[in-house]
C-alpha cells in the first residue's frame, strides 16, 4: 500500500464540501498540496493554488505537466438534479469536459500512481437492492447522468491509456460545512430557525455517509494499487427512511416539527429505495464506514448548531 505522506497531491474541487475536508486531512499527513481552481482562497502555506479554468484543455495539460503530481483527487463538478433539457445541457457540458481535460492530461504523467474521483449512488437509479457495482445503471437526473459518463470515461481511460483511475460511488454525504441546498443541512437549518422544511412524506430511503468516512475512502483508494480501474461503492450499507431522519434530527436538536412531511409531492423519477452493497469496498480497500448515523448527526449539530 502506498504512503501518501510524501506524495505530491493535486486536488480539483478543493473549495467544495468534500474538498475542504479532504484538504484538512492531507495537511495532517504533511502532503504537498496543489489546488486547481477558478480562484484562490486564503490558505495554509502547505497549499499551492493554481488559478485557471478547468474547461481549458491547454491550461489543464500545461498545469499538470508542470506540477507532475503523484496523486490526483478530481472532485470538481456542478450538482444539478433536475431533468430539464437545460439542466442536462448545462451539467453534462460542464462536468464531462472537466473530467476529459483532467483525465487526458493525467494519462500522460509517467509518475502518476492514482487518480480518484467521486461518483454517486444515484447512478444506479431505481435498480435492484442493494446496489452492486456490476449492475446496469439507470441515472435519474442531469447530475447522475454526468457522473455516469465520467465513470465510464475513467474506465475507458484506464483500459486504453493505463490511467490509474478509481471511481468511488458514494451514498448521501453529510457533515459540517455541507451546502445549504442539501437535505441534512436544510433540516438542521430548519431546527435553528423554527421554520419547518416542506418535504415529501419521507417514505423513501437513503444511504447516508459521514463526510469524514468518505475522506477515509478517498485516501484509502489513492493508496491501494488494487483499486486502479475499479468502481467501488462507499456508503453505510444502511437504509434510512427520510421521515426517520427527520425524527432523529429532532431528537438530536431538541426541536419539534422541523419538517412538513407531505407538503411536497414525490418527483416522477423519485428513487424510493437506496442502499449500497459494501462488500467490494471492504475486500479491495479494507474500508468500511466507522461513524454511525447517530454519531455523525450529533457531530454535525455540535459544529453548526
Amino acid at each position: 500500500m502506498q504512503d501518501l505522506s510524501s506524495a505530491k497531491v493535486l486536488v480539483t474541487g478543493g473549495t467544495g464540501f468534500v474538498g475542504r475536508h479532504l484538504r484538512r486531512r492531507l495537511r495532517q499527513l504533511g502532503c504537498p498540496i496543489v489546488l486547481l481552481a477558478r480562484r484562490a482562497e486564503a490558505t495554509d502555506t502547505a497549499e499551492q493554488w493554481v488559478v485557471g479554468d478547468l474547461t481549458d484543455a491547454a491550461f489543464v495539460s500545461r498545469t499538470l505537466s508542470t506540477i507532475t503530481p503523484d496523486v490526483i483527487f478530481h472532485l470538481a463538478s456542478t450538482r444539478e438534479r433536475s431533468v430539464t433539457a437545460e439542466a442536462f445541457r448545462h451539467t453534462v457540458v460542464t462536468n464531462l469536459p472537466l473530467a476529459i481535460n483532467v483525465f487526458a492530461a493525467a494519462s500522460s504523467l509517467p509518475g502518476l500512481t492514482s487518480l480518484v474521483t467521486l461518483g454517486t449512488a444515484e447512478e444506479y437509479g431505481s435498480g435492484s437492492l442493494p446496489f452492486t457495482e456490476p449492475q446496469r445503471e439507470a441515472p435519474v437526473s442531469a447530475y447522475s447522468l454526468s457522473k455516469l459518463c465520467i465513470t465510464h470515461l475513467a474506465q475507458i481511460m484506464n483500459r486504453a491509456h493505463g490511467l490509474p483511475a478509481v471511481v468511488l460511488r458514494a451514498g448521501i454525504l453529510y457533515g459540517p460545512g455541507q451546502p445549504d441546498d442539501m437535505l441534512v443541512a436544510q433540516l438542521f437549518a430548519a431546527a435553528r430557525s423554527g421554520e419547518p422544511l416542506p418535504m415529501t412524506l419521507g417514505e423513501q430511503t437513503r444511504d447516508f455517509l459521514f463526510v469524514e468516512d468518505a475522506v477515509d475512502a478517498l485516501l484509502q483508494a489513492a493508496m491501494t494499487p488494487a483499486a486502479r480501474g475499479e468502481v467501488i461503492n462507499v456508503g453505510s450499507g444502511r437504509e434510512m427512511r427520510l421521515m426517520d431522519l427527520v425524527r432523529l434530527i429532532e431528537k438530536i436538536t431538541g426541536r419539534r416539527e422541523i419538517a412538513k412531511l407531505g407538503a411536497k409531492p414525490y418527483r416522477p423519477y423519485e428513487i424510493m429505495r437506496y442502499a449500497l452493497d459494501q462488500r467490494k469496498a471492504l475486500q479491495v480497500l479494507g474500508w468500511e464506514a466507522r461513524t454511525s448515523l447517530d454519531e455523525g448527526m450529533k457531530h454535525t449539530w455540535r459544529e453548526i448548531g
